[in-house]
């Protein structure tokens, strides 16, 4: 999961939400109102620094809509 925040696995994203998308729409065999519609993968960076830790920041990585 680290690895999505990476520039360099960008391209990855996309297939991961697709994946999502598939194992909880047509596999969990949820009612039709239960489905997954759409999402957002959230990074959460935390920067820390000599003398004390910021509050983590919400980073959206991915947009997806099933």
């Amino acid at each position: 999961m680290v690895n999505l925040w990476k520039a360099k696995h960008k391209d990855k994203r996309l297939h991961y939400g697709r994946f999502l998308c598939r194992e909880w729409n047509w596999f969990r065999n949820h009612p039709v109102n239960k489905t997954l519609v759409s999402f957002d993968i959230i990074f959460m960076l935390e920067r820390t620094q000599k003398d004390s830790v910021a509050a983590p920041e919400q980073v959206v990585i991915w947009q997806h809509i099933c």
